[in-house]
C-alpha cells in the first residue's frame, strides 16, 4: 500500500482531543489565536476514505503532529 506521511511542527494535539480531530469544524481548546475552520482533516479523511484508504494522526504532547495516509495499491 502506498504511504504518504507529513510531519507538522506545531502546538500538538492534546490526548483528549485526538479522537475528535477528524470531526468537521472541530478545533481544539489549545489553538489560541491560530486561525482555521476545523475542516482540513475532516475533508482529507473523507477524500482518502473515498479511495479506500485510511488517515491516521500521531502527535506529541510537547508539539508536533504526523498525519499519515495509507492508500490501496492500484493494479
Amino acid at each position: 500500500m502506498p504511504l504518504l506521511a507529513g510531519w507538522v511542527e506545531g502546538i500538538g494535539i492534546p490526548q483528549d482531543a485526538q479522537n475528535r480531530v477528524f470531526e468537521a469544524f472541530y478545533r481544539g481548546d489549545n489553538v489560541g489565536q491560530v486561525q482555521g475552520t476545523g475542516l482540513g482533516l475532516a475533508v482529507a479523511k473523507s477524500c482518502v476514505g473515498l479511495q479506500g484508504g485510511r488517515l491516521t494522526v500521531q502527535t506529541k504532547a510537547a508539539g508536533g503532529t504526523c498525519i499519515t495516509a495509507v492508500l490501496p495499491r492500484v493494479e
